[in-house]
């Protein structure tokens, strides 16, 4: 046999060559070319792959084959060794942004476009610049402990926070689950107990006084008087009061969705914090807005379009008015302004409110014997809080309201 050299492997053509002591040569149609080595263990052949060649050359793959041979001799099981050297160096080479990445390509088809696009924001944002270098087997509590107190968002900013700490827990198990850290993300409470506790707080969002929310709509209102305050973010604001509605629900909200014979905006699920679809019923001021958002629209896609007609409003656009106001109240916080008026101005049971806002309310057993969505008595509730914020809005205008429907109910 002509003495193995690298002119001799090169030249090689299809099939297999023995190069020695079990070492061999395996030539592809391809041309490709790889080394095999083939050995006894516990009297059964094995034969375990030493690489592709060039890039290990004739050298190497004979001491790859004379040190796998001796530990074999020592009873090594070579292929659980190799195995742990590969997830090993696996793991020093996978870095908290590359999991990230991998983990959301995992799991975007399950999540909505804005889910998937706030996972990545949310990270890129604020967990990239401190940790995303670093392996995901080296991030401890202290570490995510580290990012948090970035920016001061644990305490100036709780709910980006929030989300920040549930999306690198998220990651960190998923490079678990991958074998690239022994183990499993810090848990909240470690965390949490290297931040200390937050202020509690009765509310998640700073919410306008029911009382004051008539003036603050009247201002709205009179903006518009000379035409030129009649903006798409003005009037997705005033609609969003008036539905008590999620502020991303409303940016999303196209024509299609309204019915004006039922007086309904039939939410889809997709456009929902829940997934399932939702009607909102519609009262005359509510109604009124519409009329001015199909005068300024082209009456089809978004009704309350950005510049660019084929988009909704950004997520920032509302919050803007709120900073424009001069106030520090959110637009979610609306929600709890309706909420709170329904409850100290109106007899309607506690739980037509809540259906209004599109929450679940009682238990899974009461849930399941509530059949009706009750829009009779919601359509009610909406024209009465129509009439409070918005009197000049609504056909018999008046903001005094004599709600009293809780016999109906029965």
């Amino acid at each position: 046999m002509q003495k193995p050299t690298d002119a001799y492997i090169r030249t090689r053509a299809k099939g297999k060559y023995c190069i020695g002591e079990g070492l061999w040569l395996i030539v592809r149609a391809s041309g490709s070319r790889s080394w095999s080595l083939r050995v006894m263990r516990n009297r059964t052949r094995q034969e375990l792959g030493l690489g592709g060649y060039p890039a290990v050359s004739l050298s190497e793959a004979r001491t790859l084959a004379a040190r796998y041979r001796s530990e074999i001799k020592k009873d090594v099981n070579v292929r659980a060794a190799r195995l742990a050297e590969r997830r090993a160096a696996e793991a020093r080479n996978t870095t908290f942004e590359k999991a990230m990445l991998e983990c959301h390509d995992a799991n975007k088809e399950g999540w909505s476009d804005k889910q998937a696009k706030s996972f990545l924001s949310t990270l890129k944002t604020y967990a990239i610049p401190s940790i995303g270098f670093l392996p995901t087997y080296q991030i401890d509590a202290a570490l995510v402990a580290d990012v948090m107190r970035k920016n001061d968002l644990w305490t100036a900013k709780p709910e980006v926070a929030r989300k920040l700490l549930q999306r690198i827990r998220h990651v960190l198990s998923y490079a678990n689950g991958r074998g690239w850290r022994e183990l499993d993300a810090p848990a909240s409470e470690n965390i949490i107990r290297v931040l200390g506790k937050r202020k509690s707080s009765d509310r998640h969002f700073s919410s306008m006084p029911f009382a004051d929310v008539p003036a603050f709509v009247a201002r709205q209102l009179e903006a518009m008087d000379d035409g030129k305050g009649v903006t798409s973010a003005r009037l997705a604001l005033l609609f969003t009061i008036l539905t008590a509605a999620r502020s991303g629900e409303v940016r999303q909200a196209r024509w299609e969705h309204i019915n004006r014979a039922e007086r309904t905006w039939d939410r889809p699920a997709a456009t929902m914090k829940m997934r399932k679809g939702h009607a909102v019923m519609l009262s005359d001021a509510a109604l009124a807005i519409l009329d001015k958002a199909e005068a300024l629209a082209i009456g089809d896609g978004y009704i309350f379009p950005s510049a660019r007609r084929d988009r909704p409003l950004s997520d920032q656009t509302l919050s803007a008015m709120m900073r424009r106001a001069g106030l520090d109240y959110t637009v979610h916080g609306f929600r709890s302004s309706f909420k709170d008026w329904s409850m100290e101005k109106t007899d309607v049971p506690w739980y037509v409110s809540e259906i209004a806002l599109a929450h679940s309310p009682g238990n899974a057993t009461e849930r399941a014997y509530a059949r009706s969505d009750l829009r009779e008595l919601r359509l009610n509730l909406a024209e009465a809080w129509g009439r409070f914020v918005a009197p000049s809005l609504s056909i018999n205008g008046y903001n005094v309201v004599e709600l009293h429907p809780a016999a109906a109910a029965t």
